[in-house]
C-alpha cells in the first residue's frame, strides 16, 4: 500500500463520518484502518502493557507531565510506567 492509498482511504474515512448514520464506518472498519496505518509505520503508537490499548508518543507525554504534576513533580519511572499502564 502506497502513499497515495492511504490518503484515498483517510478521505474516504474522513467522508463517511461526515455522512448519514448509513455510512458510518464500523469499529472492525477503524480498526483495521489504524492497524494498516501502524503496519506501514505512518503512525507511531505506543502499546499498553496487555497490548490491547496503544496511544501515540504525543498523548503519552501529555500522560507523563499529568502524571508528574500530581505528584509533585517527582516520581520513580516505574511508577509511571506502572500507573499509565505501559
Amino acid at each position: 500500500m502506497d502513499w497515495d492509498e492511504i490518503e484515498k482511504l483517510a478521505a474516504d474515512f474522513q467522508n463517511a463520518q461526515l455522512s448519514n448514520n448509513l455510512q458510518k464506518l464500523t469499529e472492525n472498519n477503524c480498526i483495521e484502518i489504524v492497524a494498516k496505518l501502524i503496519e506501514t509505520k505512518r503512525l507511531d503508537v505506543v502499546f499498553t502493557n496487555d497490548r490491547k490499548e496503544y496511544v501515540t508518543r504525543q498523548y503519552l507525554k501529555t500522560q507523563m507531565i499529568d502524571e508528574l504534576s500530581f505528584h509533585g513533580g517527582r516520581m520513580n519511572l516505574n511508577d509511571i510506567a506502572q500507573a499509565l499502564n505501559l
